[in-house]
């Protein structure tokens, strides 16, 4: 008698996004989320039936509604019908996806003698008013009814919570996406709010705490995942893209070069290793938001584990004298990316082809699926079907920074704005949303902000009447551009049969060893790598630790050892690092702070700077108006990562980073 086996889990996704509101309270990278998720799961691992449903704002100055087709709309029947659809043709041990870009808004309610606050997502509707609020409370009936049919759910939120305005009306990040709640947008009968929603929810059970994702209408948790955009308290912005001008949301951009990283690194994917990748990327890139997880953490809608011996080869093609790479934006490329460029029937192995066989072709655009290659030789050479093997992907961001009118008219004739790590954009440009923001306070000083224009206390004011106080102030914006820009330094696609040849551990108080990269230590305690290294080949290791005062050093320099630390092979080292509160945090009452340490792994002998930047003193008065020579110092180390593992044999030379976010507490 045959076996029977059970036919492997079916993938479904539901996703929603929402750029037009008949408010005018538009959004604009709503459904560029959407899409490149879709491209994305298209070209994952897993089949998977994806449903789509998108308001997009008409290019018309008096637009009449969204382009779409009234099925297509993000409406609440849409929205119903679709869930509903998945409900009922999915199987138990399905896995299901559902992903919502646009607004978000609290709702406040009384309850005896408290307020209750309520949240909600703001749906398109074709009523009077235009919206439809999906209240949390449905939203968790609706979770519970797929997880009791025994399906695993993962929910990605790209919107936020809070409701609340910034503090100044000077200025406002790209897209905040959040609203304030109308209550005359909704019926007045308490019971016609979820009695639409046919049998998928039915509670209009309020919530008991502040924020959506309590625990406590988590019903069943293992069932499934939530990802959060922000905390609680905080915005979630739209990011535009310097090099495209396109616009997305923060969590969904993470979320995708957070997927790209773990399959190329070969790890699995899980919502808790997911989870990680995503707080580094946004830590390193977007620190105004702190992405949430709620739910089981080992749930994966992602992907498999990745067992392959060999990354997928990657072609390059022509299309109308064009030359193309079969790999775009949900493939992880970027512009700027060098690939080195095969003829069809080389060897499976396009890393130990000798030099003079290949061509070098850079990437000049991206697009979602697919990219445009400019070769360093003529067109005639490359043929359609050629092997593409990445050689360099270094990533550069220029760090946004915005300045409010009053410090732009101080400084807009300056030559100082022309600098190599930041993208300067004046007060009256709200397309972009930026990482600082500088402002001229009541005290006629520059004070620098962050994304949500919070002060940021580690950094010093600069008096106006200071003499040369626009030159100190560009340069501290560039020492702490160059700063976020070397926290944000990886190789995206590293060799693969590297990567197999380490293990990269840690660990606070006890033995247990994980692959963690966020964890929290007491002040005065240790927190331990540990590297394996699998090969027989030696590896070469620094540790450069990015602290609270802006500093950038190597550890291990610091410590009296060389810059590097060689691991022989088949050897493993325990490396115990002291964390500690700085004194000026301490002695400001701070009893937390957060910190990167920035992990390098090479085949090769590197001769790492000891310290790329030097601390930025509260004493304003430290600065005198002088460039830095650590600018150059880390020009020249990121030019050496370019460009020195590219010899004559690039698969005998190889280089990739990790970052841990460390958090030190003191009781």
């Amino acid at each position: 008698m045959a076996d029977i086996t059970s036919p492997p889990p079916k993938h479904w996704a539901v996703l929603i996004g929402i750029d037009f509101y008949k408010s005018g309270d538009h959004l604009n990278g709503c459904v560029n989320d959407v899409t490149a998720i879709k491209h994305h799961l298209e070209s994952g691992p897993n089949p998977t039936d994806i449903s789509v449903l998108t308001a997009t704002t008409p290019s018309t100055s008096t637009p009449l509604g969204p382009l779409e087709h009234p099925d297509c709309l993000p409406t609440k029947e849409n929205v119903v019908k679709k869930l509903k659809g998945v409900l009922d043709y999915a199987t138990p041990g399905d896995f299901v996806y559902i992903h919502y870009s646009g607004h978000g808004t609290k709702i406040e309610t009384q309850l005896d003698l408290r307020i209750e606050k309520h949240l909600a997502l703001v749906l398109f509707d074709d009523n009077n008013h235009g919206i439809y609020y999906l209240r949390g409370t449905a939203l968790a009936n609706i979770l519970d009814k797929f997880v009791k049919k025994g399906l695993l759910v993962t929910l990605g939120l790209d919107c936020c919570f809070s409701g609340s305005v910034l503090r100044t009306d000077d200025i406002r990040g790209t897209a905040i996406r959040s609203i304030d709640y109308d209550p005359s947008t909704e019926d007045p009968v308490s019971g016609e709010h979820y009695a639409n929603l046919m049998d998928i929810c039915n509670s209009d059970t309020a919530f008991r705490d502040s924020t959506l994702l309590s625990d406590r209408w988590i019903k069943n948790p293992e069932g499934y995942t939530i990802l959060s955009a922000c905390g609680p308290q905080e915005l979630a912005h739209e990011l535009k893209m310097i090099d495209t001008g396109r616009r997305r949301g923060a969590l969904s951009y993470f979320l995708i070069e957070a997927l790209c990283a773990l399959r190329t690194h070969r790890i699995e994917i899980t919502s808790e290793s997911l989870y990680e990748q995503l707080r580094v990327n946004f830590r390193a890139s977007w620190p105004q938001q702190t992405p949430m997880r709620y739910g089981n953490r080992k749930l994966s809608f992602f992907g498999r584990p990745i067992t392959e011996p060999n990354v997928p080869t990657i072609h390059a093609y022509f299309r109308k004298g064009i030359l193309y790479l079969d790999a775009g934006e949900a493939h992880g490329v970027h512009a700027g990316y060098q690939y080195a460029l095969y003829p069809l029937d080389s060897i499976e192995d396009v890393t130990s082809q000798p030099e003079e066989t290949s061509i070098i072709a850079q990437v000049r655009t991206v697009n979602a699926l697919v990219s445009t290659l400019e070769p360093s030789t003529t067109l005639q050479k490359v043929q359609t079907g050629w092997k593409a093997k990445l050689i360099t992907s270094v990533l550069h961001r220029a760090t946004p920074i915005r300045l409010l009118s009053s410090v732009y008219s101080q400084i807009q004739r300056n030559k100082a704005l022309e600098h190599q790590y930041m993208h300067i954009c004046a007060s009256d440009d709200d397309t972009e949303a930026c990482m600082f923001n500088v402002l001229l306070n009541d005290r006629k000083e520059f004070e620098i902000l962050n994304g949500s224009l919070q002060k940021i206390h580690n950094l010093p004011t600069i008096p106006l009447s200071t003499q040369g106080s626009e030159h100190k102030l560009m340069n501290i914006l560039e020492h702490i551009a160059q700063f976020k820009y070397a926290e944000a330094i990886g190789n995206k696609m590293p060799n693969s049969s590297f990567e197999h040849s380490f293990s990269l551990r840690s660990y606070v108080g006890t033995n247990e060893k994980s692959r963690s990269s966020v964890l929290q230590v007491q002040h005065g305690g240790n927190w331990h790598l540990v590297i394996e290294n699998r090969s027989q080949a030696p590896l070469y290791l620094a540790i450069f630790d990015f602290t609270p005062s802006w500093k950038i050093e190597n550890i291990l320099s610091a410590a009296g050892d060389g810059g590097f630390l060689v691991i022989d092979g088949g050897k493993t080292k325990d490396l115990p690092i002291d964390m500690e509160i700085p004194g000026f945090l301490l002695s400001q009452g701070r009893k937390s702070c957060e910190e990167v340490l920035k992990v390098f792994l090479t085949t090769k002998p590197t001769n790492f700077p000891s310290m790329i930047l030097s601390e930025i003193p509260l004493d304003s008065a430290f600065y005198r108006g002088q460039v830095y020579e650590s600018h150059d110092t880390l020009s020249a180390f990121i030019e050496r990562l370019t460009t020195t593992f590219r010899g004559q044999d690039p698969g005998q030379e190889a280089w990739t980073t990790q970052n841990f976010i460390i958090t030190t507490t003191k009781e």
